[in-house]
């Protein structure tokens, strides 16, 4: 078995010589191949002395491509510049590779500069290496005949190792990660920022797996530049990033304090992110009332189908709403489009009022029942001249069996019966990544009654391996159209949709190391869906987790990532952790209990590439009865707190509201519950005479 090292290099004259003959001494039977980038400072006049020197220019992938073809060896071995071989590793990849249904593999990675930073970097390269993702500084190695058949060396001038991993992995070959170290130089970490090096490192193959083309990739890494106007245009893209990665909006830290003033005390707990690190979500009204489905309870008035919808009205309420909550709520906040059903809308104007949204700072949700058609997704994320609106969408998708009307489900008996329904709609936004490039999030919705309450369990189970990153359960209450009450509703409590809720899971979940506004009304638990296991993000019963949560609320609490691209999350980030060293080792500790809970890294990994891990968040939301709403908000706006007890608590659940409407006509805003208890009868009775919904013509016949 012949072995040929193959060494990509670049301007490498101080580092040449040294490597060859270290390898010379380690391998000495082996062929040596140096494949030269363009060189200037007479790297291959050096490499000729000591190895077979071919050139190749456009990147990595072209030079190791070049190089395979210029090697004779049987197993093709790479191995970069700046990287030096533990003396066992020749010995340790023969005998790897005598069990022939080894293809391939590399060695565990270390650095040459010791740091907590570069020991995690090595320690997270080595479990995905383990994973069957192997990378160039792990001194790859594969059969000729087996990268033969894959069509050799991807030629692409960045990502060549990542690309070749992914065609080994799929063409289902055995690799292998040897436990002789490959130690590979910290100088790019030096240079540029260890953080930073490796948030850029893994912003770069996020995007190659998205699709950016590898020549862009290649440009962003080595930062281009050509002449005077581009130099000034990159100083202009500098300060815009250097502006945008800015951590901290004093418009948004300023209304973070004003929400922190206005929670009662009771709301005011150590897990409370209102106030901390967000202000609540925000919803519309009155922006197109009417729905083509009934539900057993709706929240909307009688009159909500009397309303046509029409387009104009639509963008423009929204544009007022959406002006009133920046004005204050602050420039970000999480906002859904909602009313009736958003998708009767024409998808023109369905994606008119998404992007009045984001102009205010708000980052949409689109909530729907999801019997929609796919050319309703599709006109939603391409306008008519065929290019993308935007980059991402955001659906909350309500099924449940209290729904009367659905296609196929015109009146279902359980909720089993509605699994279709719910995978039929993931497959349409997956159907729409693939076909446009735009990616959902999506959250699944439902309205709990007595009637389905026990069957709460089996929609958590039926959707575990869907695709859904949040499950909302909002209990039904005495509000909206009164002649849609068709059961006591008091009969359950939300403790008892809760403890539904942990059945299906089959785990506790805690609701009280996070919350949103008041756990009456608003119960969250956050986590990570890891095969059939969900791993909480914070263990309440840990006490060091509780302090990393106090840690985190500290750094990143007035830091807004609301609908930001990744690039300005992780430039946040990085700015707001290098001055808080304390901060990046907690993160660092909690990170390895987490794992440590998920089942431990490899296990991790493993269920990530198989795609069976990802977020997923609980929630309970409920409402409360009109009833109890309307004494309660009249105290409140007399500025008086109720001696009554059941009214003062409905006082305290509204003034920690999560969820806020803005009426711009008189500059307040209003809970949710207020919204559709009192206002939404007169609003929609109005709406009514302003835009009548014209009855279709009964035929002659």
């Amino acid at each position: 078995m012949s072995v040929s090292v193959i060494v990509p290099v670049l301007d490498e004259a101080a580092t040449i010589t040294g490597l060859l003959d270290h390898l010379a001494a380690l391998v000495p039977d082996a062929e040596l191949v140096v494949v030269d980038g363009g060189s200037t400072d007479g790297t291959p006049e050096l490499a000729a002395a000591r190895a077979r020197v071919v050139r190749a220019g456009g990147g990595r992938g072209p030079q190791l491509a070049a190089g395979v073809a210029a090697a004779t060896g049987d197993v093709l071995w790479f191995v970069h510049a700046d990287t030096r071989l533990d003396p066992r590793a020749p010995a340790a990849l023969r005998a790897a590779l005598a069990d022939p249904a080894v293809v391939g593999g590399g060695f565990r990675l270390r650095f040459d500069r010791d740091t907590p930073t570069l020991r995690w970097l090595a320690w997270t390269s080595n479990v995905r290496a383990r994973a069957g993702w192997i990378f160039g500084d792990q001194a790859m190695f594969v059969r000729r005949p087996v990268l033969d058949a894959l069509g050799g060396v991807p030629a692409i001038p960045l990502m060549e190792d990542l690309e070749l991993s992914r065609r080994l992995r799929r063409a289902g070959h055995r690799t292998v990660l040897l436990d002789p170290p490959s130690t590979a130089s910290s100088r790019r970490f030096d240079e540029h920022g260890t953080v930073a090096m490796i948030v850029r490192m893994q912003l770069l193959k996020l995007a190659y797996l998205r699709g950016v083309p590898p020549e862009e990739l290649r440009r962003r890494y080595e930062g281009e530049r050509s002449d005077g106007e581009g130099a000034r245009a990159e100083r202009s893209r500098w300060r815009t990033a250097l502006d945008r990665t800015r951590p901290v909006d004093p418009g948004f830290a300023a209304a973070l304090a004003r929400r922190w003033s206005e929670l009662p005390a009771i709301a005011r707990t150590p897990g409370q992110i209102l106030g901390r690190h967000g202000v609540g979500c925000e919803g519309t009204h009155g922006v197109f009332p009417r729905c083509n489905l009934a539900c057993t309870p709706c929240y909307h008035s009688r009159d909500a189908n009397r309303v046509r919808v029409d387009g104009e009205h639509t963008l423009a309420e929204v544009e007022s709403q959406m002006a009133l909550l920046r004005e204050v709520r602050g420039p970000s906040a999480h906002a859904q489009l909602i009313g009736g059903e958003v998708t009767l809308l024409d998808p023109d104007d369905h994606a008119a009022a998404l992007e009045v949204m984001r102009r205010h700072g708000r980052e949409p949700m689109s909530m729907t029942h999801g019997d929609v058609d796919p050319d309703h997704l599709h006109r939603l994320a391409v306008g008519p001249d065929g290019r993308r609106r935007t980059r991402r969408l955001s659906f909350s998708v309500h099924v449940d069996s209290l729904m009367v009307g659905r296609r196929g489900h015109a009146r279902p008996t359980d909720e089993a019966s509605l699994h279709p329904a719910r995978a039929r709609f993931l497959a349409m936004t997956d159907r729409l990544r693939r076909e446009t490039g735009v990616r959902s999030f999506v959250a699944h919705s439902m309205t709990v009654s007595p009637a389905n309450l026990a069957q709460v369990a089996e929609v958590v189970r039926g959707t575990w391996a869907m695709g859904f990153g949040m499950l909302s359960f909002q209990p039904a209450a005495f509000l909206g159209d009164d002649r849609r009450w068709k059961e006591d509703y008091r009969e359950q409590t939300v403790d008892d949709v809760w403890a539904e809720l942990e059945r299906g899971v089959g785990a506790r979940l805690d609701h009280s190391v996070l919350q949103n506004g008041d756990t009456r009304c608003n119960r969250t638990a956050y986590g990570l869906r890891v095969g059939e296991r969900w791993v909480a993000v914070f263990d309440a019963d840990d006490p060091r987790d509780l302090a990393a949560r106090d840690e985190m609320f500290a750094a990143f609490g007035p830091v807004s990532f609301t609908g930001q691209p990744g690039w300005v999350v992780a430039g946040r980030v990085v700015r707001r952790l290098a001055p808080r060293p304390r901060t990046v080792g907690t993160a660092l500790v909690w990170a390895r209990r987490f794992v440590g809970r998920a089942g431990g890294a490899v296990h991790l990994a493993r269920e990530a590439l198989g795609g069976r891990v990802g977020p997923r968040t609980f929630v309970v939301h409920a409402f409360m009865d009109a009833a109890d709403v309307a004494p309660a908000w009249e105290a409140t706006q007399r500025g008086e707190w109720s001696d009554d007890t059941r009214v003062r608590g409905t006082q305290e659940r509204l003034a920690a509201c999560h969820y806020a409407m803005a009426h711009p006509e008189n500059g307040t805003l209003v809970p949710a519950c207020v919204q559709h208890a009192l206002l939404d009868p007169h609003e929609n009775a109005q709406l009514k005479l302003m835009m009548p919904r014209v009855p279709p013509r009964r035929s002659a016949n």
